[in-house]
Formats: C-alpha cells, sequence, structure tokens
C-alpha cells in the first residue's frame, strides 16, 4: 500500500473521526529540504495539500527569498490530519503520525530538515533519537503563522532566521555540486 494511500485510511488517533481528508505532502519527490509545520489547517484539509492558507503564502515569501525551486522543496507536516478547531495536535495525534513522517525522510532522504515551529521541533527530535539512523542537517524556525498572529516589529528576527537557513542551504548546494561533479569525474 502506498504512503499516501495508508495516510489516508490511518486509523491510529482520534482524528480519524473528524477527518475531511489527510495532508501528505506538496513539492518535489527529489527535494533536497523537507519542510514539516504542525498540522494542516481547515483549508489544508479541503486541498489535501498543505500550507496553502495565509501561512503558506508567508511560507512562499520565504522560499522565493531562499531562492528555492519547485524542485529543491517537499512540504508535509508532523500531523497529517486537522484537528478539530485548529487545536495544537495533541501528543497521541502526534506521536501516531511520526511514523509517517519518518517514512517520508527515510525515502525523500534530504539532507535538510526544517521543522517549523515547536510541535514540528518536538516530532523531529523524537524522529531523530528513535531512527538515529537518519542523516540530514536540521534548520529551525518559527512557524509562519507565528509572524502573521504577532504583525509587523518581528522582521528583524525574521530576517536573521532567514538568513541563517541561506546559508546553510547554500553550503547543502554546493555540496550537492560537488558530489555530483565528483560522479561525473568517476563515470
Amino acid at each position: 500500500m502506498k504512503l499516501q494511500q495508508q495516510i489516508a485510511t490511518c486509523k491510529e488517533c482520534s482524528l480519524q473521526f473528524s477527518r475531511n481528508r489527510a495532508v501528505t505532502s506538496r513539492g518535489s519527490t527529489t527535494a533536497f529540504i523537507l519542510i514539516l509545520g504542525e498540522a494542516p489547517g481547515k483549508r489544508e484539509a479541503q486541498t489535501g495539500k498543505p500550507f496553502t492558507g495565509p501561512a503558506g503564502k508567508l511560507l512562499d515569501k520565504w522560499l522565493v527569498y531562499l531562492e528555492l525551486g519547485l524542485n529543491d522543496y517537499m512540504i508535509s507536516n508532523i500531523v497529517k490530519c486537522h484537528p478539530p478547531d485548529n487545536a495544537t495536535p495533541t501528543s497521541e495525534q502526534r506521536m501516531a503520525c511520526l511514523i509517517y513522517t519518518y517514512l517520508q525522510i527515510k525515502y525523500l532522504q534530504p539532507p535538510i530538515v526544517w521543522p517549523l515551529g515547536s510541535v514540528a521541533q518536538e516530532g523531529v527530535r523524537i524522529i531523530k533519537r528513535t531512527w538515529p539512523e537518519l542523516t540530514f542537517k536540521l534548520v529551525k524556525s518559527k512557524h509562519p503563522a507565528y509572524y502573521l498572529h504577532k504583525g509587523f516589529g518581528h522582521e528583524y528576527i525574521l530576517e536573521e532566521e532567514l538568513s541563517k537557513i541561506r546559508r546553510i542551504i547554500d553550503g547543502e548546494r554546493n555540496n550537492l555540486r560537488n558530489t555530483n561533479r565528483c560522479l561525473e569525474e568517476y563515470h
């Protein structure tokens, strides 16, 4: 059974009863960066795609700033179903979905994983402890919704965070280019 189908028919937590549609991912299956949010919002549950609401629009601006093209990233969430009333996912809900996020990371093997916000960051920490064979650089930042709720006045923090992330991404791009050059010279 394909991973998307497993997620769509999951019965591991209480979200199975309120689920409109499971939300798996959007982006490239050859991406070098996996971006993880907390859980889908109401709009995402309707469309089946993560980060299509206001936070997604802000994230899309970040991706342009970071010069990431559609083939460079995949976007998903730690929890794959929308919690009722936009509640923070419970521990039970987060733990039930971690296997799916692990499988996404294992399949994609991204050099960089970028969890947005504390819920996603905690999920990635648990995945890393549970499956230490996974190797990737961890890039952390606040969730785009944080900046939307805070309004203006936090731009300097955002710019500082994005500049740090950009340096890491640029370093990984150079590593990938060098690896590809070595492979071409070898053949």
